[in-house]
């Protein structure tokens, strides 16, 4: 037990390191500082905060780390890190029980730099948080197959439900014990086959009818933001939303992982499927089930929302290149062994690696799909000039008292960069995206004229937010551009105030 609780230490060490090294060198998303907000309110004993919006588990768990004012945002990307981290070691585990201690370390290097995971599971946001039950689930499965365990198989139904419950698209993952229980059993009886699907299936059933039905009855609906903000619930063109959207989860996947790295996985996957059947064709279910069950409703492929397929992609690359190093060992030591680690190196160094150099250094060039470029690098949504204009109004304010009106839609963000100490008061308004909030927003910039402090704008030119009715005269002091000009933001100073 020694050596795997060596390896599995340092590597776990090693990736937690990846997720918290300079965790706030990428600018706060819009989605970060919601995730906060409804933590926040279940610090303060609102424990269903967020529910209406199909989250709550990741809140629960973020609310725990308290998310104080000056550091709410490390926090909540640092508690969502360590959260990872019980993901990283049931990889291990996995790739150790499924192969070898070797093939269990190769899964966790590869999930500690990929691009795909290295940048979701470094946000506070619940996504990654469904990935890690899925692997859970997947785990207390393969226990409940080896060892007959009843409480291993009920473990099983909770981590599936605790998927659920993490985020509402998580139900999908609810495929992957069945085909774990069904598949990897082939010395163990069919009554206890049936016997583990039955407790699994059943503390699954018994924990999604209560969860759901709770939230029902106190008037939440949980799957509500899932069936009408990236999905829809009209079950025509289902079939060509599929197709287009499998489609579009390969550009996604060659996108953060490189098409020689899906090429090769795709080659892996069918060669594991002819060695090892019963294991490919659960690797491949984990990955393709799920995914259809959402994309049979999907109108929209943000990379986020698919972030439970990428460990288990993951995976089957690491056991069928274990696989083949392991036959191909027998006949050469030495291609073996190269097989091991080349493909590694230079995956790595070639593309894994420089994708964080780019993070760190300069995280505005990332080269993201374009979905995900727009959200958290170029459009409205995402955090970039909002430390250079925390510290502009930081300098402006001499140490007075200010008070700022913030009209951006991410200008919770922006309360983020300013400490506490800073004289600013920050006023952020709630903007609809009708423009229905329009006199509410004008009336408080008038209001907030006639007080003793003066008074500051941050506006953001968009569709759903103008300056027009404030009564005093604004004076531009300076703007700021997001990366690829997409966006401007203004700071004004309010005359007379």
């Amino acid at each position: 037990m020694r050596r795997p609780l060596i390896h599995s230490v340092l590597l776990l060490l090693f990736f937690l390191t990846l997720r918290l090294m300079d965790v706030l060198s990428f600018p706060g998303f819009i989605d970060e500082h919601e995730h906060i907000r409804w933590a926040r309110e279940v610090y303060e004993t609102r424990f269903f905060a967020g529910a209406s919006s199909g989250r709550l588990f990741g809140l629960w768990w973020m609310s725990v780390f308290g998310l104080q004012q000056d550091n709410a945002l490390w926090l909540a990307r640092a508690s969502t890190a360590l959260f990872n981290l019980v993901g990283a070691a049931v990889l291990f585990d996995l790739g150790r029980r499924l192969a070898n201690l070797w093939t269990g370390s190769l899964i966790v290097l590869l999930a500690s730099i990929s691009p795909y995971t290295f940048f979701y599971e470094r946000m506070g946001l619940t996504d990654s948080y469904v990935t890690v039950w899925a692997l859970l689930a997947a785990w207390f499965a393969l226990r409940t197959v080896r060892r007959s365990s009843v409480v291993d198989a009920a473990a099983c139904g909770i981590a599936t439900t605790a998927a659920f419950s993490a985020k509402a698209t998580g139900i999908t993952v609810a495929a992957i014990p069945g085909l774990i229980l069904l598949l990897l059993a082939p010395r163990q009886p069919w009554r206890q086959r049936v016997r583990g699907i039955i407790i699994s299936y059943g503390t699954f059933a018994a924990g999604f009818a209560t969860f759901f039905g709770f939230l029902w009855w106190r008037g939440y609906r949980y799957l509500g933001a899932a069936t009408t903000i990236v999905g829809t619930k009209d079950t025509t063109n289902a079939l060509d939303r599929l197709h287009n959207g499998l489609t579009a989860i390969w550009k996604l996947d060659v996108d953060y992982l490189s098409l020689p790295f899906m090429v090769v996985a795709v080659f892996l996957a069918v060669y594991l499927l002819i060695r090892r059947r019963a294991l490919g064709l659960v690797l491949l279910g984990s990955v393709l089930i799920p995914l259809g069950g959402i994309l049979l409703f999907a109108v929209k492929y943000s990379a986020r929302y698919f972030h439970f397929h990428v460990p288990f992609v993951l995976l089957l690359v690491a056991l069928g290149l274990g696989q083949l190093a392991g036959d191909l060992y027998r006949r050469s030591r030495i291609a073996g062994f190269a097989l091991w680690t080349l493909p590694l190196l230079l995956w790595g160094g070639l593309f894994a690696l420089p994708f964080q150099r780019a993070y760190f250094d300069d995280p505005a060039s990332l080269d993201l799909p374009d979905l995900d470029r727009l959200e958290y690098i170029t459009s409205d949504a995402s955090g970039f000039t909002l430390p250079e204009i925390a510290d502009y109004l930081q300098t402006q304010a001499h140490g007075r008292p200010i008070v700022v009106v913030g009209l951006l839609a991410n200008c919770g963000t922006l309360d983020y960069y300013l400490p506490n100490s800073a004289p600013i008061r920050l006023i952020c308004p709630v903007l609809k995206w009708d423009g229905t909030h329009q006199p509410e927003v004008i009336a408080l910039v008038n209001h907030m004229a006639t007080e003793p402090q003066p008074l500051w704008i941050v506006f953001e030119e968009s569709v759903y937010v103008t300056l027009h009715g404030i009564n005093l005269p604004l004076t531009l002091e300076t703007t700021f551009q997001r990366p690829d000009r997409l966006t401007l933001i203004e700071v004004f100073s309010v005359a007379g105030s």
